[in-house]
């Protein structure tokens, strides 16, 4: 699931998922916590494919890798960002997952850990770690 930030960092990731593992599209999130927004099939191959419109929260899958992938395309509306909060830890739960994966950046300036502020940083975190 992306946060929507600097240069589109974890929408971008998010989109390199869902075309490089083909997930299938499954449903959307319907909330009014979203700007409200529609755009045309970010993935399609063909024209026809192109024409479908797509919404601001959108759930992809593949069943046989056991992922479900949230791609949020549109800011959170800023009154609203605890209603959203809340309803997105309450389908996380009920829908059962077993981790939750928030991809995300930050501006340079942002950063506080001067001895490697030249260097990109990468994080991984896993069960076993």
């Amino acid at each position: 699931m992306p946060a929507v930030a600097v240069g589109n960092v974890g929408q971008l990731a998010v989109d390199l998922i869902i075309s490089t593992l083909n997930l299938s599209r499954v449903g959307y999130l319907h909330t009014d916590c979203l700007i409200p927004m529609a755009g045309n099939n970010p993935y399609s191959s063909c024209k026809e494919d192109a024409e479908g419109l797509h919404c601001p929260a959108e759930v992809f899958t593949a069943a046989e890798r056991k992922l479900a992938v949230l791609q949020i395309r549109v800011p959170i509306i800023q009154k609203k960002s605890k209603k959203f909060r809340q309803m997105l830890v309450s389908w996380i739960k009920s829908s059962g997952f077993s981790r939750t994966v928030v991809l995300s950046s930050s501006h340079t300036y942002q950063r506080d850990d001067h001895p490697c502020f030249c260097l990109p940083q990468l994080f991984k975190v896993c069960s076993k770690c």
